[in-house]
């Protein structure tokens, strides 16, 4: 029979930055591992006895196997601790359990890094020498990890080495574009020190926060770089569970109506408005861009998890409350999915079809989160930031962009695929008596008039971030990700044109759509966009739209703050079996 025995190393360090600044870098498993010197692993999936996700992986050293593993356990719960169990097979100790914490005292965290190797007993002898490498690595590793949290950035190699940049290459495939100057050389000193993980997926949004610089124009920089073949752009499938990336490719028309995830053995709907987003990645013009993995299921790698335990059958515990109000849960393996207001909660309930918020009547809830998992089968329960605060450019939001429409106009769906898209704001225009006015003032100074209109309005549309889908006769589609940039931008077109001495009829409503290929052009099709449609038909010349779009988040509050007047009617429309509700906008006083 074998003997083993437990070798426990643990660090302390307090750190002059708060938990959340900290969070990000202690939990980074696979940044832990480069810089511990440990050779990089192939990684695949598995199911455990309970049908839940097992990672495991080969650690491969000069291409050939020394060690496999798996993890049973990973769980953590963000900020405050990480855990994570690991067993070996073939390797001098039988698992690693290591477990990292975090607490507070005003603006500093004590952070500590425990690990707890279970080591078999031939090798015991000669792991005196070897604990106190990794102590030292760990000491190391923590005060690496207090200067990256104080100064904000994102993880990077803890070597100093710049990448090889061909600048004059760059900017003078960006010489016959109109882009920022500026925030070019901002954009490529990134690149050259950037970490090569956060190469392997651009994400234009976080990058964009992360550097502090305007996120629309970051977007069109990349965009270019796709055409000047300096970025690849990746169209990708992602789970909304792991967030794991199930399918990519260059060419949206190569996506299709479904995809699966291995991982979590989900079939998936694609769809515009969470499962595919869009990424880049730099071109060898650039910079070489290897994909070795030395860690994977950690906090780090998935940031938008919150909370990660797993319960076994009829058992419950204690979380920490999230600082959102607000979550996304997943539970596996019954594939539960939803959100969760957590406010006043003192108890989540788990059940093999649904997840149930108890609130204190008063409103005062504790510190501290009860979870029950009230099923006869261990679970995995996740909490996840809700999508829109986790800064993913979905196809959504960059369709409806008109950089987009224009740098990228054959991006388009294969002719026998439809996507769906569960809400976009639709915005039809058109000029009241633009037909009189040809005979009025003839056909040639009329169409000079109406071109300088669509140049007008094409241009607002960009300001408001959104994109002209087309436009028919005297009429222009146009459409937001956000309805509030709709309305916005709506203000300010009938101002514009009324100082041409046009009048502009405006119709806009918001709801489920579908994204097809029309005539080799992206466009969109539905009950939706037909109802914003026969909404503009019935302006006499001032902004009308749908009472459901009225009652959108923020939009109520936007159209008071313009002291417009506001008309609410509910109207019989052709096509449609039942009135429709709508709101007339009229001036201000």
């Amino acid at each position: 029979m074998s003997k083993t025995g437990d070798v426990i190393i643990s660090v302390t360090r307090r750190m002059a930055v708060t938990p959340p600044k900290v969070w990000r870098y202690i939990t980074d498993s696979d940044l832990f591992n480069r810089h511990l010197g440990l050779p990089s692993l192939e990684t695949t999936m598995r199911r455990d006895r309970d049908d839940l996700n097992l990672p495991s992986a080969v650690m491969t050293f000069l291409g050939f196997s020394v060690a496999r593993q798996s993890d049973p356990l990973i769980e953590w719960s963000a900020p405050f601790w990480f855990l994570r169990r690991r067993e070996f097979d073939g390797s001098p100790w039988r698992s690693i359990t290591s477990y990292q914490t975090l607490s507070t005292d005003d603006s500093t965290t004590l952070a500590t890094y425990r690990m707890n190797f279970d080591v078999r007993w031939w090798f015991k002898p000669f792991f005196v020498v070897g604990r106190h490498y990794i102590k030292w690595r760990i000491t190391s590793f923590l005060r690496k990890v207090e200067e990256l949290a104080r100064i904000s950035i994102e993880p990077v190699e803890f070597s100093t080495r710049l990448a090889s940049l061909d600048r004059a290459l760059c900017q003078a495939r960006y010489a016959n574009h109109s882009v920022d100057s500026a925030l070019l050389e901002c954009l490529l000193d990134w690149l050259a020190s950037a970490d090569e993980r956060a190469l392997q997926r651009i994400q234009p949004l976080a990058l964009a926060v992360q550097l502090k610089v305007d996120r629309k124009e970051l977007l069109k920089l990349l965009l270019v770089g796709n055409i000047e073949g300096l970025f690849d752009l990746n169209w990708e499938l992602v789970c909304p569970s792991c967030r794991g990336v199930s399918v990519q490719s260059s060419e949206l028309k190569n996506i299709k109506s479904g995809y699966h995830c291995d991982t979590c053995r989900l079939d998936l709907t694609s769809d515009f408005d969470e499962a595919l987003e869009i990424t880049f990645t730099p071109t060898p013009l650039i910079r070489e861009v290897t994909r070795n993995a030395f860690c994977y299921g950690y906090p780090a790698q998935t940031p938008h998890v919150i909370l990660q335990r797993r319960l076994n059958p009829q058992v419950g515990c204690q979380v920490e409350r999230s600082s959102l109000n607000r979550v996304s849960y997943w539970v596996l393996p019954f594939k539960l999915r939803g959100e969760l207001t957590l406010v006043n909660a003192t108890k989540v309930v788990i059940s093999e079809s649904d997840v149930e918020v108890v609130n204190e009547a008063d409103g005062a809830a504790g510190e501290m989160l009860s979870v029950e998992n009230r099923t006869d089968s261990t679970i995995l329960l996740q909490f996840q930031e809700p999508l829109e605060t986790q800064n993913c450019l979905t196809a959504a939001k960059l369709t409806s962009m008109q950089d987009f429409r224009e740098l990228l106009a054959k991006q388009i769906l294969a002719p026998d695929v439809t996507l769906g898209i569960r809400n976009l704001t639709i915005l039809f225009t058109d000029l009241k008596g633009s037909t009189a006015m040809y005979s009025q003032i003839g056909d040639a100074p009329a169409f000079e008039r109406v071109k300088r209109h669509f140049d007008i309005l094409i241009g607002i549309v960009r300001e408001y971030n959104g994109a002209v889908v087309k436009t028919i006769g005297d009429s222009v589609m146009a459409v937001f990700a956000d309805p509030l940039d709709a309305i916005r931008a709506s203000f300010v077109m009938h101002e514009a044109i009324r100082e041409t001495g046009l009048i502009l009829k405006v119709g806009i409503n918001a709801g489920p759509c579908i994204a097809i290929n029309q005539n080799d052009v992206l466009d969109y099709f539905g009950t939706t966009v037909n109802l914003a449609a026969r909404i503009e038909s019935l302006s006499g010349g001032e902004i009308l739209l749908s009472r459901t779009l009225y009652d959108s988040r923020g939009v109520a509050d936007l159209i008071q703050q313009q002291g417009l007047t506001i008309l609410q009617e509910c109207v019989p429309i052709r096509g449609f079996a039942s009135n429709i509700d709508l709101v007339r906008l009229g001036s201000a006083g």
